[in-house]
Order: structure tokens, then sequence, then C-alpha cells
């Protein structure tokens, strides 16, 4: 039986003003997957997919069932990160003071 997830993150590190920011951008995606179970304290994570498992001893259509369903998630998932980088890309100039702040 083959299961997994598939999710975005943005790893711990930098300031609190920067991962404020990322954060804020993060949360103005638009998309309909529920932000409060994959909210975590240090990750930031706009996507969380499970690849559901296929309840069958044949590996080949397991493999078949998860590879179907990857594909059925793939288009959102790109949806969803082009939509991130767009709001990320808002708030270049926000992180670069930053950035640039923390170099003086």
């Amino acid at each position: 039986m083959l299961e997994g997830y598939f999710a975005t993150g943005i790893s711990p590190g930098g300031t609190p003003e920067k991962r404020s920011i990322i954060r804020a951008a993060i949360d103005r995606v638009d998309d309909p997957a529920p932000k409060k179970n994959i909210r975590a304290k240090k990750w930031i994570s706009q996507i969380r997919l499970r690849i559901k498992p296929c309840e069958t001893a044949d590996p080949d259509k397991a493999e078949a069932h998860a590879q179907d369903n990857i594909d059925l998630a793939w288009d959102r998932v790109r949806d969803i990160v082009a939509k991130a980088e767009a709001q990320l890309k808002q708030e270049e100039s926000s992180l670069l003071t930053i950035k640039n702040q923390l170099k003086d």
C-alpha cells in the first residue's frame, strides 16, 4: 500500500520581522485548504496534500493509483506555489530592507 504526503514549506530562520512578513504573504494566498491544520510555529506551510492509499495487494495497481493521485494534485500545487511566489514578490523590498539592516 503506497501512501504519502506532499507539503510546501519555508524553513525556520531569519528574524521574527521577516518571518512575520512571509507568513502574512502566504496567508493572503487564496486556497480552500484549511490553514489551521498546517500552521506551525517554526515552519511556514501553505499546502499539505495526502496521497491516499489504494487498498490492493497488486503493487502495479497501487503504484498507478498513487501516480494518478499525484497527477491530480500537481495542478493545484503549481497554482498555489505561483500565487505564493506572487505574494512574496510584493514583499521583496521589505525583506531586502531587513536583510540590508542586518548587514550594517
